[in-house]
């Protein structure tokens, strides 16, 4: 309703579709019913930070120093959409902070991070996109993540091979949201 802050927090394993749907909403919000709407990507927060040419490796959950500084893109992701979120607007905000977003204890640190500053928890609304079929995934990497800043002028058959490592990474730590979550 009007005046209503939402945030979208989007989830799922790398190649599902996230960002795609992130984006599709903030179109869709903001032409037919005239609401502010910002996506904010965790991943270009994390180029400016560490660069685009990081590898695989760089997603590993077991390496420290890595994962404090993709913390500390989402972080300032964070810090840019509640900074979005309290500027004056009588219409109400729609934020959408894109990530993979793959485990409870991050998920838990959004909850935390927005609810002093949402009216209700239930203006925090999680989107898992799920995609299984191998055939899609690997179309996906080939049509988009190759394009990415990470993959510019890489050899695509690398490319495509360092990505696939990269979902790997995610799949060791990625929990589902269930209805304790």
């Amino acid at each position: 309703t009007a005046g209503d802050k939402l945030v979208l927090v989007m989830v799922g394993l790398p190649a599902r579709g996230k960002t795609y749907i992130a984006r599709r909403v903030a179109r869709y919000l903001q032409f037919f019913h005239g609401a502010p709407t910002k996506v904010f990507n965790v991943g270009n927060y994390r180029r400016e930070i560490s660069g685009a040419k990081v590898g695989s490796s760089f997603f590993n959950p077991k390496n420290e120093k890595t994962l404090a500084e993709r913390q500390t893109a989402a972080q300032h992701a964070m810090r840019d959409l509640k900074g979005w979120l309290g500027e004056k607007n009588d219409k109400g905000r729609v934020g959408i902070f894109d990530a993979t977003n793959t485990t409870k204890k991050r998920r838990n640190w959004i909850m935390d991070e927005l609810g002093e500053m949402m009216e209700s928890k239930s203006h925090i609304i999680f989107v898992e996109s799920i995609c299984n079929n191998e055939d899609i995934i690997h179309d996906n990497i080939r049509a988009v993540k190759l394009n990415m800043p990470d993959y510019k002028g890489e050899n695509p058959d690398q490319a495509v091979k360092d990505f696939k490592e990269r979902i790997k990474n995610y799949e060791s730590v990625y929990q589902p949201i269930t209805d304790e979550q």
